[in-house]
């Protein structure tokens, strides 16, 4: 059986892995059901499977399966040319005559019958399929909307093609866009498409039909609303197959929005709802002990919303009361379903908005204004509404802590808009002199804005000195300024207990500052209780469907996964959050890490490509030039020079964007990316100024990576040694693998050998205790390993334990062969042996 292989990619995004499977199922002559709702792309993979296995001289029968004529005996098997000549129909019975044709297309050539929408075949047109490949020994590859109803004495195999996830659907709407589309409307095309590649392509179709799709400088992105009237009859063909009763569900369904499941099955019954999921146009969504149903995707609900009957309108009128309406949600979702958490993470910030704008439209004052422009920004409102709405709002009084807000929220604005920082802090200075014993809040605002665009200002501390009897509001902003700039110091210990300070005073804490705490638990050296700390917040901001939580507390939690070398779980957690768009002014920098730590996963998992395209949106962002920004432009620049080999070049890149921040104040992260400079290539004049940066400093997670390169570079074996518990706790567990590793190779260069022996058990049983065996040693220093096909074989062999015997006769090689292959594999990998080649695949596995 051929390697299949698409012959236009794009147009199959996300299904190498059904393509490969089909491969390796067709070979061993069992039968293949591809799985899919309609729109999923089913066709195109059957189309691929037929054109490779032409291509590949075997011969393919197609029949399709046709609605019109499901009830009309071998009408399918006719139409497709296999129903026997005239003379065969009468010399024979016609089901004999329909098995004889479709067999004789084998005559001693090997092949595959396809069957697309085999679930609308007629039965006797089924039989002759199953008939005719029993007789000639051909596999049956079968597209169908659900599993077979139907099943015979052959054996099968099934794979469901899923919805696409958001990488894999922008690669398909690019090439048919024949450009990029920019990351907001990306998104928002994955959340209304579900990840369906089929309603993707109609609704980019329409958007380009109609002027909603607009090409500016090269990129496309949404001018308006995605659905279309036009779509209608799309829609329709979406809901086709489906009786009233089902089509009344669906319209339930599109009514409620997001609800309760338990709620719809007590108003339509859990048959109905089984089935309309069956059908491909509901979702179930797993949320804490809460199951929340939905239709999908999004379009088929605005259309199923317009055309629902009074009937379902009056049901909802009397039955919601009893059920308890709109659900709650209390736990992150545990649906891998990436497409529906979008939509959910959107519809919410949709009804935030709404909820504001009303609140904002019953009383006009500086809170309700407040309110309405945040949700505005989190909503993705372009920015005349947005200006608008800071129109309306500063010519309104209020509380004055708000009015202070709300001047600190304009200054942000006006950055984003495109004035200077000194103009736009110049502006809130103005404002706030008007604002009594409450300027202290938009005086913290303008230091944390410094701090986050900038650097910290040198009269940081003067300008956020607290005197006795401020407000709690203005005491409270004043602290929340004063952890940033202590962040940005590097001093930790001193912002643990300013952040202490303010949660004892009785107001409510940002998200924001909530992550920070997972940071500084990082920072302190307690890698275990900020990855903790940061997974639980997380799942909290996802059962909220909060997207400016999801990202605070996402990129805490994602860079305790990557020092920890989790790069699977990192990528796949990061994924999801970079699937909810663009980010807004209020939570910029956040995604501008997670983008810096999703390049970071990618390249150390050998996936340049991801790596680069998300290198791309961070030079790309209009927060490029924050302090985050350039720790993301020169982290990821770093390591994708790295991976190419230009280790000096990553070096340099390093080093001079730790100078940059040294200047600027923000010793965090200069000393930060120092140290990184010094793994990728040891300098002793750099290890000097690492140590004399580090001086007044409070961080373990620093102090530690200082330790182990001083150590690395002129320690002995027992400084080696020594430095591993802290490398451990601090989340380094890799470094802590190659300290034992250098400890080892000096003590044999003394020629302590029995020692030696003794560290390479301590290494041995140190990696036993590791999860999962997994963890990095390389971290910057990960460079593109080009591995042969069997060489990759052999090292998912190792990973799963085998021998080299059994390789060799699982492989039908020598045993020295097999030897070899190994000790090329552990050169190009730097790997020492055995154990630490099955931890590198493992740690580079999804």
């Amino acid at each position: 059986m051929p390697e299949i292989r698409p012959a236009h990619s794009a147009a199959l995004a996300g299904r190498a892995a059904v393509l490969s499977l089909a491969e390796e199922v067709l070979a061993s002559g069992t039968d293949l059901d591809v799985v899919g709702t309609r729109s999923s792309g089913r066709s195109t993979v059957l189309d691929a499977i037929a054109a490779t296995l032409t291509r590949s001289n075997h011969a393919v029968v197609r029949i399709d399966g046709l609605p019109s004529l499901s009830g009309m005996p071998l009408a399918a098997a006719q139409l497709a040319g296999y129903g026997g000549s005239a003379a065969e129909r009468r010399s024979s019975p016609p089901l004999q005559a329909a098995i004889d044709a479709i067999a004789s297309a084998f005559n001693r050539v090997r092949g595959v019958i396809v069957v697309d929408d085999a679930d609308l075949l007629d039965d006797f047109s089924a039989g002759a399929v199953e008939a005719a490949a029993h007789l000639v020994g051909v596999p049956v590859v079968r597209a169908l909307r659900g599993p077979r109803a139907r099943t015979t004495g052959r054996g099968s195999y099934t794979v469901e093609l899923s919805p696409l996830r958001l990488d894999e659907l922008t690669a398909a709407v690019s090439d048919r866009l024949e450009g990029p589309v920019d990351p907001r409307t990306m998104s928002r095309l994955f959340a209304e498409s579900g990840g369906v590649v089929g309603v993707a392509a109609a609704l980019v179709d329409a958007g380009r039909r109609e002027g909603r799709l607009i090409n500016r400088d090269g990129s496309w992105s949404a001018s308006g609303a995605l659905g279309s009237p036009s779509l209608t009859g799309f829609a329709e063909r979406l809901l086709d197959g489906l009786d009233a009763e089902d089509r009344a569900t669906a319209e339930v369904l599109a009514l409620l929005g997001t609800a309760d499941l338990e709620t719809v099955i007590a108003l339509r019954g859990a048959a109905s709802v089984g089935r309309l999921e069956a059908h491909g146009v509901a979702r179930i969504a797993v949320v804490g002990d809460r199951r929340i149903a939905t239709l999908m995707p999004p379009l088929l609900a605005a259309h199923c919303r317009t055309t629902a009957s009074e009937g379902v309108r009056r049901l909802l009128d009397g039955g919601l009361g009893a059920t308890g309406g709109r659900s709650a949600l209390g736990a992150e979702p545990s649906t891998d379903d990436q497409a529906l958490l979008v939509h959910l993470v959107h519809s919410r910030a949709a009804e935030a908005r709404a909820a504001a704008e009303a609140r904002w439209s019953r009383t006009p004052d500086a809170t309700t204004a407040v309110a309405r422009i945040t949700a505005l920004l989190a909503d993705g409102a372009g920015a005349d509404v947005v200006g608008s709405a800071f129109s309306d709002a500063l010519a309104v009084d209020g509380d004055p802590a708000d009015c202070a807000r709300l001047a600190a929220l304009h200054a942000r604005w006006r950055v984003e808009q495109g004035a200077s920082l000194d103009v736009a802090l110049s502006e809130l200075r103005r404002d706030a002199s008007a604002l009594g014993e409450f300027a202290g809040i938009a005086q913290a605002a303008a230091v944390a804005l410094e701090v986050e665009l900038r650097g910290v200002p040198d009269d940081a501390d003067e300008r956020l000195a607290r005197s006795d009897g401020l407000p709690d509001e203005v005491t409270a902003a004043l602290l929340e300024a004063r952890v940033h700039v202590l962040v940005a110091r590097g001093r930790l210990t001193d912002a643990r207990e300013c952040q202490r300070a303010r949660d004892a005073l009785p107001l409510p804490l940002d998200q924001r500052l909530a992550a920070l705490h997972g940071f500084l638990l990082l920072g302190e050296g307690r890698h275990a209780e900020a990855s903790a700390h940061a997974a639980r917040g997380l799942r909290a901001a996802w059962s909220a469907l909060d997207a400016a939580a999801i990202r605070a507390h996402g990129f805490v939690s994602g860079l305790c996964q990557v020092i920890g070398g989790q790069y699977a779980a990192a990528d796949e957690s990061l994924s999801r959050i970079l699937a909810l768009g663009d980010a807004g002014p209020l939570d910029r920098s956040d995604e501008l890490g997670i983008l810096a730590l999703a390049t970071l996963a990618a390249a150390r998992r050998g996936d340049a490509a991801s790596g680069e395209h998300r290198q791309a949106r961070i030079t790309a962002s209009a927060g490029s030039g924050s302090v985050m920004g350039r720790v993301a432009s020169a982290w990821s620049t770093a390591q994708l020079l790295a991976y190419r080999g230009r280790m000096a070049e990553a070096a340099r890149t390093l080093t001079d964007h730790a100078e940059d921040m040294h200047q600027d104040g923000v010793e965090l992260w200069a000393v930060w990316s120092l140290l990184n400079a010094i793994e990728v290539t040891p300098d002793g004049m750099l290890s000097d100024l690492a140590d004399e940066w580090l001086a007044g400093m409070q961080s373990e997670h620093l102090g530690a990576h200082f330790a182990f390169l001083q150590a690395r570079d002129t320690g002995s074996a027992e400084e080696l040694r020594a430095v591993i518990p802290r490398l451990q706790a601090t989340g380094r567990s890799g470094l802590g693998v190659l300290a034992y590793r250098l400890a080892a190779e000096r003590l044999r260069a003394l020629g302590e050998t029995e020692e030696a022996a003794e560290v390479d058990a301590e290494r041995e049983a140190f990696i036993a205790r590791l999860p999962r065996r997994a963890f990095d040693a390389t971290r910057f220093n990960a460079t593109a390993v080009n591995l042969t096909g069997r060489e990759r074989e052999i090292s998912r062999l190792v990973a799963g334990g085998l021998s080299n015997p059994q390789i060799a006769s699982r492989l039908v090689l020598s045993v020295r062969t097999v030897e070899s292959h190994l000790h090329r594999i552990m050169r190009k990998t730097g790997t020492a042996n055995r154990g630490e080649l099955a931890a590198y695949v493992r740690s580079l596995a999804a």
